[in-house]
């Protein structure tokens, strides 16, 4: 019996401690957007990163967007956990970060909040994010789209005073996906 709890405990440690190793490393600098998938345009990048630093330095709270091809064999919510607890996002007193975390490959999207934040951003509404902001767009793959929304949306809970800025680059991400299906089109014919 005494030898069954042991490698019941073993056995849990490995699992975490293996997941833990996989994840995405912490950037040695701050980055507001990080993706590993490679998804954005480095001009989408850009405008995220400086709307989310603009907003940090206005309003204290952080949000940062990781975007990785899989979970490496986690759940969405404990690999979120372990990616918030272990790049230390928001601040350590106020605790007031949010990760915007989306697994491509395995299709999975989660907000996490830190306990500062959890009563004025709860659960609920970041379950509404997701489904009314990002996982439509990201259906349509208007990638940026989702996350601009989504962070627009987040902003407004956590101060209702923040405006968000008008975003030229969701309008021009609408008409590149109008066009790709024009472009499949021909290129069928040819």
């Amino acid at each position: 019996m005494k030898n069954l709890l042991l490698f019941c405990l073993f056995f849990l440690l490995a699992l975490t401690t293996n997941t833990a190793q996989n994840l995405l490393p912490r950037p040695d600098k701050l980055m507001y957007v990080n993706d590993a998938a490679n998804l954005l345009q480095s001009e989408e990048r850009e405008a995220l990163a400086k709307k989310l630093g603009d907003y940090q330095r206005q309003h204290k709270a952080q949000i940062i967007i990781v975007i990785i091809d899989n979970l490496e064999g986690a759940t969405v919510e404990d690999y979120a956990q372990k990616l918030f607890n272990t790049w230390g996002i928001g601040d350590k007193r106020r605790n007031d970060g949010v990760l915007v975390l989306a697994a491509m490959s395995d299709r999975k999207l989660r907000i996490h909040t830190g306990r500062g934040i959890e009563k004025t951003l709860t659960n609920s509404l970041c379950a509404q994010i997701i489904a009314s902001e990002l996982s439509p767009n990201f259906k349509k793959g208007l990638y940026y789209t989702a996350f601009e929304m989504a962070t627009n949306d987040i902003m407004r809970t956590l101060a209702n005073k923040y405006k968000a800025p008008t975003a030229p680059l969701v309008e021009a991400e609408a008409r590149r996906a109008e066009k790709a299906p024009e472009k499949a089109v021909e290129e069928k014919k040819n």
